[in-house]
């Protein structure tokens, strides 16, 4: 009910307010856009604490520039009538959003939908979010255009992807694994924060198997029932469901938690039907052929290898998998911490934002640091400016993330934005001090220690984290606040970010595009 009060809001404040204005002041801009309804009123998903999002998406980036700055202030000299006002009844009431498909993130398959290497790169959640929409106006039929170019994968991409997820499941059941035989006290949330990994790429997965994109993560394991009836399906997001409530007596039975975890893969290799007649061995000279080769400096650690080729075969995804379950190598997937941009050349804002700072505290502390450019490493001080902005800005919307999800329940969600809290936590203040997040597989106490002022540690360290996060959230989240107004001092204490950004995080999300990034490497 409440979606469809939103839907045919958005439609009477369109047509009785915005294109009145755009056909009156700006009429050559009326075929140049299309106007979306986005997120849970699209979803039917709607309630109390929806937002109400219309999205005026330019076709053309040259458009975009000329014309959006025109519409906004065009906006802005004309208030929403009061009469519109009093029906919103939502967390930040109506807001007009200006977009175009290139700052979207989906321009290059809109207009080059046969390039192979444009679907890999692509961002799962942003076709889902655009595909289902609602269309509120649309005269040049950009949505549909979209639509027949990118209904869904090509079917050697998608083949790609359910491997390459596959994988990753591989790799952290292998890394839990390993949490469980050491004694170290941040086990528990490192365990935590890879489980919800896996079961993001289940969830993708199954999405996949139903012939649609996965959706925003937040909302990919509450919209699952309504893309699949499938009995297969559902008993895998049962099985995820049972790990998550009985999380706390797993923590102190890891056997158990592993069998849960073998249960969870087994089950979804028989749903998704995984087989291959591919036989292989372990050639390890070409697996490095296929990979950027590293080796720890002082460590003793096995040699890390950086997958390089983004389309992979089966036979070297066999071989890829069976280097992961030795002890041999320490792998990492083209696509998980942004491999595939230490090639590129153009190095910018939008490329520093794809390459994760796990990578380049792996390019800085092995033999691999001389190979790759002196501005991966050392960015420009108008990167750097915009990275804060960008951490400061995604800590202060999974935060609220969190307060909603406790608000309606969400368990899920809950738990799983919370871990990305913390982990963004120890991605800022690695920065802040100058260094760079380590993986898990490296991350140690002392880590953490050396670059803590906000006690972050607490929650690594703390074996009652779970319980916590289930009995008493209020204090997780009042640290969060807490912990992020310390760090904006110290950020604008150092000229890193502006006391704007710290009053009015949602007026730079745009200059910073967030969308992009933010679950890049989730």
């Amino acid at each position: 009910m409440e979606s469809e009060r939103l839907i045919q809001l958005s439609a009477e404040v369109t047509n009785n307010y915005l294109l009145p204005l755009i056909y009156k002041k700006l009429p050559e801009i009326k075929d140049k856009v299309c106007i979306l309804l986005t997120s849970s009123p699209a979803y039917g998903t709607a309630d109390k604490f929806s937002d109400l999002d219309l999205f005026i998406i330019f076709e053309k980036q040259k458009d975009y520039i000329r014309y959006k700055e025109k519409l906004e202030n065009l906006i802005k000299s004309k208030p929403l009538p009061n009469v519109y006002k009093s029906n919103i009844k939502l967390d930040k009431g109506i807001r007009f959003e200006f977009e175009s498909l290139q700052r979207s993130d989906i321009s290059k398959i809109y207009y080059h939908s046969s390039n192979k290497l444009y679907w890999v790169l692509q961002t799962d959640w942003l076709l889902y979010w655009f595909l289902n929409s609602k269309i509120i106006y649309d005269p040049n039929n950009i949505r549909k255009k979209l639509y027949e170019r990118a209904k869904f994968y090509p079917e050697e991409i998608l083949t790609y992807k359910i491997n390459a997820a596959l994988l990753r499941i591989e790799k952290y059941k292998k890394l839990i694994n390993g949490f469980s035989q050491t004694k170290s006290n941040i086990y528990g949330y490192l365990t935590l924060d890879i489980l919800f990994r896996m079961f993001n790429q289940i969830l993708n997965i199954v999405y996949w198997k139903c012939k649609s994109y996965s959706p925003h993560p937040k909302w990919k394991y509450y919209l699952l029932s309504k893309h699949t009836q499938n009995q297969a399906y559902i008993q895998l997001i049962q099985d995820i469901n049972s790990v998550i409530l009985q999380y706390p007596s797993l923590m102190k039975a890891p056997r158990r938690l592993l069998q849960k975890i073998n249960t969870i893969t087994s089950h979804l290799h028989s749903s998704v039907k995984y087989t291959s007649d591919v036989r292989t061995k372990l050639d390890v000279k070409t697996l490095k052929e296929l990979a950027f080769l590293c080796k720890l400096k002082n460590k003793d650690y096995s040699e890390v290898l950086l997958i390089k080729d983004m389309f992979i075969n089966m036979e070297k995804f066999k071989l890829i998998e069976l280097a992961i379950n030795t002890k041999e190598f320490k792998i990492y997937l083209p696509d998980e911490l942004g491999i595939h941009y230490l090639q590129n050349k153009n190095y910018n804002y939008d490329i520093a934002m794809r390459i994760h700072d796990k990578l380049r505290w792996i390019i800085l502390n092995s033999n691999f640091k001389k190979s790759i450019p002196k501005y991966v490493l050392n960015e420009s001080n108008s990167i750097v400016r915009k990275r804060m902005c960008y951490l400061n800005f995604v800590l202060w919307r999974k935060i609220r993330v969190i307060e909603k999800a406790i608000k309606r329940g969400q368990i899920f969600n809950k738990y799983w934005y919370s871990t990305q809290v913390l982990t963004h936590f120890v991605e800022l203040l690695s920065r802040v001090n100058e260094k760079f997040i380590v993986p898990e597989e490296f991350l140690t106490i002392e880590f953490i220690k050396s670059i803590d002022f906000v006690d972050v540690i607490q929650w690594y360290r703390n074996k009652n984290f779970w319980s916590i996060l289930k009995r008493y959230p209020e204090i997780f989240i009042e640290w969060c606040w807490e912990a992020l107004t310390q760090i904006q001092k110290e950020l604008q204490k150092k000229g890193l970010i502006t006391r704007e950004c710290i009053d009015n995080p949602l007026k730079i999300q745009f200059d910073i595009e967030y969308w992009k990034y933010e679950n890049l490497f989730i």
